[in-house]
Formats: C-alpha cells, structure tokens, sequence
C-alpha cells in the first residue's frame, strides 16, 4: 500500500471501506493489509477508502455463483419434492388397491374355509345319518 494512505483502526477503516469489520481483522493478521501499532497498542491499518480490493471482486464473483447455483438447487428441490409427493399419492393409491385386493381374498378364504368345515363336518357324521339324511 501507499505510504499516503492514512493510518486507521480497524473499525474506522473498516466503515470507510465497507468492509466488515471481522473481515478487515482477519485480513490484517493474515498480512494482507499493512499494520501497525499504535502507541495506545491498538492495531492501526491502511485501506484505501471505498475501493474494493480484487480479492474482494474475486470473492463478489464466487458469490454471484453460488448464489446462482442456490437458486438451481432450491428449484431442482422444488421439483423433487413435487415428484416426491406425486409419487406417495400413486404408492398411496396402490397400497389402498393392494388392501381392498387382499380383503378380498381373506374373504374369499375365509368362505372357502367354511365351506370345508361344513364338508368334513357332513362326512364325519355315521354313515347311516347320512344316508338317512
């Protein structure tokens, strides 16, 4: 940075910047900035005054598409979770013919057991009653 720039503390430099203030901080111990002491022992920085920095643009742009991808993703959520409920009402109405099918079929047995009971009933009765009705 240019020696002309001023020296200022973070949350100074931060607001002028439009940076947040968090950011500017971590910059700073990363040495991204340029910093310095104060004789207080507060941490002084220069940033240029309203000028996004290019790891800034670059950070913009990362966000620009990922906020685009966000979108993709929540429509492509939205459309499953269409499909998803389109497919629960099929296998809902399946699963109530599969019921009403094996209802059906219980009932057909349970006739079909009766009739055997009246059956080995009748031929177990002595020949004679039979015959004699």
């Amino acid at each position: 940075m240019n020696d002309e720039l001023p020296w200022l503390p973070i949350t100074e430099a931060a607001d002028r910047s439009g940076m947040n203030r968090e950011t500017l901080r971590s910059r700073a111990r990363r040495g991204l900035v340029p910093t310095k002491r104060s004789n207080a022992g507060q941490i002084l920085v220069q940033v240029p005054t309203g000028a996004a920095t290019a790891s800034d643009q670059g950070t913009n742009e990362a966000l620009t598409e990922l906020q685009e991808e966000i979108a993709d993703l929540r429509t492509r959520l939205t459309r499953a979770e269409t499909e998803l409920a389109l497919v629960k009402d099929v296998a809902a109405a399946e699963v109530e013919a599969a019921r009403r099918i094996a209802a059906a079929e219980v009932a057909a047995k349970v006739e079909l057991v009766e009739d055997l009971r009246r059956q080995v009933e009748w031929h177990r009765r002595p020949w004679w009653r039979r015959w004699i009705g």
